[in-house]
């Protein structure tokens, strides 16, 4: 008897970017659908039917779960999938995924950005040049503005983006520490990283603070 084939489903809030995932499916035999889902109801009627949901930033709500027919796993387009709502998809027998290695560089590429951009004062000196102050009241921001080099930048998590960041960072010189209840010592000595106790020790100690935890119950307001 042969099987019948996967129904793989991509959901989007806008702008759907459906390129990657195709060259991913392909060689799978699969009927690959693209949706984008601005309510509740229309999030329902697209997951009917099928097997896999790709989710590129779509609300899951437990309403929403609890009318699932047949999907046995979602996939988050990304590293976060705090707009699922895993415990009501636990429930309900379906697995949640996410792309954990998704934009992994381009992330931290953007947040060693915005460390330099901190370190060397660019908004504030950006500000005073387009209103042609330049001289004195420049020399003020630059004066006390400190290298990269042997700073400690602290990290809250550990995970993909922080392994990143922390190389990235090591690279211009600097000291990394991170907090990470949940990371194991030899990752973080492998990645020359050195692991503190809390968020406060890593507070008192940081130069520069950078956070890449997902977003569920225990960081949200972190």
């Amino acid at each position: 008897m042969a099987m019948s084939k996967l129904k793989v489903a991509m959901i989007s809030r806008g702008n759907p970017e459906p390129g990657l995932v195709q060259q991913q499916l392909e060689g799978i035999d699969c009927d690959f659908d693209v949706y984008v889902c601005q309510s509740e109801g229309e999030t329902i009627e697209a997951v009917k039917g099928v097997d896999v949901i790709i989710n590129q930033g779509v609300p899951m709500p437990s309403t929403v779960m609890d009318e699932i027919d047949s999907a046995q796993g979602i996939v988050s387009f990304g590293h976060g999938f705090n707009h699922i709502d895993h415990e009501s998809a636990t429930d309900n027998s379906v697995m949640v995924i996410n792309t954990a290695g998704f934009c992994t560089e381009e992330v931290s590429n953007h947040a060693v950005m915005f460390i330099l951009s901190c370190a060397k004062k660019l908004t504030m000196l950006n500000d005073l040049t387009k209103n042609g102050k330049w001289g004195l009241e420049t020399s003020s921001v630059t004066s006390n503005m400190v290298p990269i080099t042997d700073q400690t930048l602290g990290l809250v998590s550990l995970g993909n983006i922080g392994r990143a960041v922390a190389r990235k960072a090591q690279a211009l010189g600097m000291h990394v520490i991170a907090y990470d209840p949940y990371v194991q010592p030899w990752i973080a000595k492998e990645y020359r990283v050195e692991l503190v106790g809390s968020l406060n020790d890593l507070a008192s100690r940081s130069d520069f603070v950078s956070m890449h935890t997902p977003l569920n119950n225990q960081t949200r307001h972190l």
